[in-house]
């Protein structure tokens, strides 16, 4: 009989400090969770950071779709010179190769399909002036689009 209460003791001493034990489990727990929040907030604070650095260094850019492309290895100064072509001759906008920045195709070359080509203007108003021409193009298979962030192309998708 007294070996069973020592036992009895025991299982509560044991009791007692996985109870213990327990509690301190959840105040880690809490603690992480109060940690993981403030993580998550500090990170979607830098990922709106990010977008709009990355949305201010794409403000003079536009992608152009549509634009012939029969050269696996055409250069930047020969994109460039396709399209103030189409510029000119599409939109009666004479933009040179001196308001443009760079110009270059993006994305894989396919014998079936046309790659874009990313434009990036020395001036904010000369790639205005564009955007405000593309409406000339409808009929024909170029498109001009504002290169944005995939946030904000996400959220414009959304409304």
């Amino acid at each position: 009989m007294l070996e069973a209460v020592d036992n009895i003791e025991d299982i509560k001493s044991d009791t007692e400090g996985m109870k213990l034990e327990i509690e301190n489990l959840k105040k880690d727990l809490q603690e992480t969770k109060e940690s993981n929040t403030k993580l998550k907030g500090l990170m979607a604070e830098k990922e709106q950071a990010f977008d709009e650095q990355e949305h201010y260094s794409r403000i003079n850019n536009v992608r152009i779709f549509g634009v012939d492309d029969n050269k696996r290895t055409e250069t930047a100064e020969e994109a460039t010179s396709l399209i103030c072509s189409m510029f000119h001759e599409k939109l009666d906008l004479q933009i040179g190769d001196k308001d443009i920045c760079v110009a270059h195709r993006i994305g894989r070359f396919s014998t079936d399909g046309n790659q874009a080509i990313i434009c990036k203007f020395v001036r904010r108003s000369t790639k205005k002036m564009v955007i405000r021409a593309r409406g000339q193009l409808k009929g024909t298979p170029i498109v001009i689009r504002e290169d944005l962030t995939v946030i904000t192309c996400s959220t414009v998708i959304d409304k």
